[in-house]
């Protein structure tokens, strides 16, 4: 059964007494989705000369991108001034057959096929062109590539410098009941999977965790920070979000049902190619300065715990949006924490702000970095489970967001 796009958005919005009205709404949307990508296709495909065919899987993951955004749309404007139980599906399919209903999926069509032929023209054709001249004179790679199958998504030199004791580290793995258990391990054996991504990516990505060994360094031991810098640790951040595996999976499902249409079913259940349609990703500087500038803009404050309180989750960190702007919280040890707040620095600074964690502080952020993670977490072995999950993550991000913009205002 293919992932549904607009079911885990209805998911996420509806209320106990909606949740039944979900399935039916979602298949109708989908097939609205479906038929917008469809008819755009079909007025951008005679615009379309050619595309050189190592661009097609970061054409697939745009055109994925794509669909997510247009079924966001779909159900703003199909819910707008409405609740989900004042929804049916059968009057919502009615509707798409209309003729208002079609006016408007063939105006969307006709709207987004316009802005993929810009980027076809601004990117796609730009970049086929240098890869049909490149191909003529092909430079050498400077990557040390090396056969690896443990794809380590939180780096090992990272959890060894900052989250073991004598070549150990504490693993807690949760329990459905909402406790824990503890087991001390080599610090190797964590934070990896297998096969996640291809031995050149793995590569990439030892660039940027050497780069950023430093200015995590100068970090923690309030040394300033020039601009290369603080962006190699801003690259570090990202990457640690974007290569986490259970935010790959869930891409993987959202893409399979496009690669399938596209180049077929073999294809789409290959974990190899969906993995290198996702790894296009890291190649498409729009999306990294998407995340990036606003991390680099933001109010930097590092936090510091008398207790070793914080956790590095699987998941790595805690990211999303705060009224309406993005936030980070990036766990650097047990008793550090840095936090890129969701507002913008005024002017330019060298050193984030330095703030010591009272004890409500410190267990809100420690909570909400262990409700981020997905099954196990690193902590200090004195970890336990008193006071870990008393508050919804949205209540917790709210305090940890109104103490941090309080503690650096004016400042």
């Amino acid at each position: 059964m293919n992932e549904s796009i607009c079911r885990h958005k209805l998911i996420n919005r509806a209320g106990d007494d909606q949740i039944n009205n979900i399935e039916g709404l979602a298949e109708v949307w989908d097939e609205v989705v479906q038929r917008i990508i469809k008819r755009m296709i079909e007025l951008i495909a005679p615009q379309i000369d050619g595309i050189h065919v190592n661009l097609r899987e970061e054409v697939t993951f745009d055109v994925a991108r794509l669909m997510d955004f247009i079924a966001e749309k779909v159900i703003n404007l199909r819910m707008e001034q409405r609740s989900l139980s004042q929804l049916d599906e059968e009057s919502e399919r009615q509707y798409f057959l209309t003729e208002e209903g079609n006016t408007k999926i063939e105006h969307t069509a006709c709207v987004l096929s316009q802005a993929l032929q810009k980027k076809y023209c601004e990117r796609w054709k730009p970049k086929t062109d240098a890869l049909l001249r490149n191909e003529k004179n092909p430079k050498k790679t400077k990557l040390s590539i090396k056969k690896v199958e443990k794809n380590h998504f939180i780096p090992k030199s990272f959890i060894r410098r900052y989250w073991s004791r004598d070549g150990l580290v504490c693993r807690f793995t949760k329990g459905k009941d909402g406790s824990f258990k503890s087991k001390r391990i080599p610090f190797s054996q964590w934070g990896y999977a297998r096969n996640l991504c291809s031995d050149r990516l793995e590569a990439y990505f030892g660039l940027i965790e050497g780069d950023a060994v430093r200015p995590i360094e100068m970090l923690l031991q309030v040394v300033p920070l020039n601009r290369p810098q603080k962006e190699a640790l801003i690259g570090f951040i990202v990457i640690q979000q974007l290569r986490n595996p259970h935010l790959i999976s869930q891409s993987r499902e959202l893409m399979k049902p496009l690669v399938k249409s596209m180049v077929g079913e073999r294809q789409s259940e290959s974990r190899e190619y969906m993995n290198s349609v996702y790894e296009t990703l890291y190649e498409n500087d729009e999306f990294y300065d998407l995340i990036a500038r606003p991390i680099f803009n933001s109010k930097w404050v590092l936090i510091r715990s008398e207790r070793p309180c914080f956790v590095l989750p699987d998941t790595c960190s805690v990211f999303g949006h705060h009224k309406g702007l993005p936030y980070s919280i990036v766990p650097l040890t047990p008793s550090d924490c840095f936090v890129a707040l969701p507002l913008a620095e005024k002017g330019e600074r060298i050193v984030p702000h330095y703030v010591e964690a009272d004890e409500a502080l410190a267990q809100n952020i420690g909570q909400a970095l262990i409700i981020s993670a997905q099954e196990q977490f690193l902590a200090d072995e004195s970890m336990t489970n008193q006071g870990v999950i008393e508050h919804e993550p949205s209540t917790l991000i709210h305090r940890i967001m109104s103490s941090m913009i309080e503690e650096t205002a004016d400042k």
